[in-house]
């Protein structure tokens, strides 16, 4: 597998790249594998900062009811709506617009 990563990091920001390997000799197991990583919650993220939750850019583990690229939690605390995925009505998804 090889998986290439193209991205512009501002000076001064920095992005994090989550990695999970998974080794299964059935494809089946392996996808059901899979959604259960996808799925991750509860303690084995509690040594992420809100910071290092805002910096992955390739694993979204945290809810995103709307599907806007914003967790519910950024959206409570930016002041947007969890539910839907434009906010202020100006065609811009709310994790663009942040």
């Amino acid at each position: 597998w090889r998986v290439n990563y193209n991205m512009t990091i501002p000076p001064g920001e920095r992005r994090i790249i989550m990695h999970f390997g998974l080794m299964d000799g059935a494809v089946g197991t392996a996808q059901t594998s899979l959604g259960t990583v996808r799925r991750v919650e509860g303690n084995a993220l509690t040594n992420l900062t809100a910071a290092d939750q805002r910096d992955i850019v390739n694993f979204f583990a945290y809810a995103d009811l709307d599907q806007d690229g914003l967790s519910d939690a950024d959206e409570t605390l930016n002041g947007t709506d969890p539910a839907n995925p434009d906010s202020d009505g100006d065609g811009t998804l709310d994790g663009a617009d942040t």
